[in-house]
This record gives structure tokens, C-alpha cells and sequence, in this order.
């Protein structure tokens, strides 16, 4: 008697499921197709993004990933900003993107309260800010 019990309830469980996906579902199909249509400058052809990647050298350790310790002068510890790598990769995805003037591009700047590295609070770490059709660039 239990285990019939048990056998319903895992059947109405996954009808439940199906039930949930399928309402779901079109919900889901309905929000993308706004974003993309929202989108549609990101998309050339199809639905293929025409990115420009780039890599722009970081301005703290010029290049290298390392910089000197400020307590000992002989040693080297890595980049706060590019964490040793010495470089960050940018992707454009069309003119109206702009390198951000505030990191460089890098997407880090150095909190001079904490002496350490944080995100960039214009451009979200992205490295590169929207500009707008009637603003310069400051």
C-alpha cells in the first residue's frame, strides 16, 4: 500500500515538472527575443558579434606583471592591477565603445586608501565606456 503510494506521488511530481517547464519555457523564448531585438546593434549578420578583441598593456608595471615591493627594494611581488600578466584583453563591439579614460582600459585602479588594486568604478571593470552621440569623452 505505501509503495503505491510513493509510485503517485513521484508521477505527480514529474507532471508537476512538465507542467512548470512548459509554462517556463515560452517565458524564456519571449525575454530573449526582446533582449535581442533591444541588441540588435551588437549583431552584423545573423546572430554572429563582430568583436574587436585588443590587449592593452597595464600603465601600473608597464607591460612586465611585476613591480618592486615597497617595503623590501630587491624583491618583486606581481601587479596588483593585471595580477602578473601584464596585459588585459579589451573587447570593442562597435565605434560607440571607448577605451575608459580612468583605468586605461585595464578595467583596475589602485585605491590609494588600501594601497591595492579594486575595480573600476566608471566602467564596471569592462575597460572600455559607451560613448554617446552628442557627449565627449572626458
Amino acid at each position: 500500500m505505501k509503495e503505491r503510494r510513493k509510485r503517485v506521488i513521484v508521477k505527480s511530481r514529474t507532471g508537476l515538472y512538465v507542467v512548470i517547464l512548459l509554462v517556463l519555457m515560452p517565458a524564456a523564448i519571449l525575454m530573449q527575443s526582446v533582449w535581442i531585438s533591444k541588441n540588435e546593434r551588437m549583431f552584423k549578420k545573423g546572430l554572429f558579434l563582430q568583436l574587436q578583441i585588443r590587449n592593452v598593456e597595464c600603465d601600473h608595471c608597464g607591460g612586465v606583471g611585476l613591480v618592486r615591493n615597497s617595503k623590501k627594494p630587491d624583491a618583486a611581488e606581481l601587479c596588483p592591477v593585471c595580477f602578473g600578466v601584464g596585459s588585459h584583453p579589451t573587447r570593442k563591439l562597435d565605434d560607440g565603445d571607448a577605451l575608459c579614460p580612468l583605468c586605461g582600459g585595464v578595467g583596475r585602479v589602485i585605491d590609494e586608501k588600501i594601497e591595492f588594486a579594486q575595480t573600476c568604478p566608471r566602467c564596471d571593470g569592462r575597460g572600455l565606456v559607451r560613448l554617446q552621440a552628442n557627449r565627449e569623452l572626458e
